[in-house]
């Protein structure tokens, strides 16, 4: 909640700070103690965001560097057929569409769009973007 409020208010490098020590939490969690079903989306969502803030920084390879490996780890733990799990794969496709990377924005965009369709169908409201 630190994190989130920090970068709400746009101060991105507490929030970056905080975001990067709760992700160490819920990983320790998760690999210690073999937790990934409670905490591994925690996790996830805390890298995403960390992630997220490097591409507000324009730090793009280093976003690309948080967001897809912690993807990979949670993916190998709990399955790719998630909401939290499209999500990482939407927002990782933006550091690429700044870098005019297109065939790997098209890549996780897709990624993003055959997780829905497999959780919700081809007529949700999810699938339509």
């Amino acid at each position: 909640e630190t994190a989130e409020a920090f970068r709400d208010s746009s101060n991105l490098d507490s929030a970056i700070f905080y975001f990067k020590k709760a992700s160490n939490v819920y990983l320790y969690l998760c690999q210690s103690h073999g937790l990934w079903l409670n905490y591994g989306y925690k996790y996830l969502y805390s890298e995403i965001q960390h992630g997220d803030c490097y591409t507000d920084l324009w730090q793009l390879d280093q976003a690309i560097n948080i967001i897809k490996p912690a993807i990979e780890k949670t993916t190998l733990q709990i399955g790719e057929n998630d909401t939290i799990v499209a999500e990482a794969y939407k927002i990782l496709g933006f550091p690429y569409y700044y870098q005019s990377k297109f065939d790997s924005v098209l890549f996780y965009f897709e990624k993003t769009l055959n997780i829905y369709k497999d959780l919700f169908g081809e007529k949700h409201i999810n699938t339509s973007f």
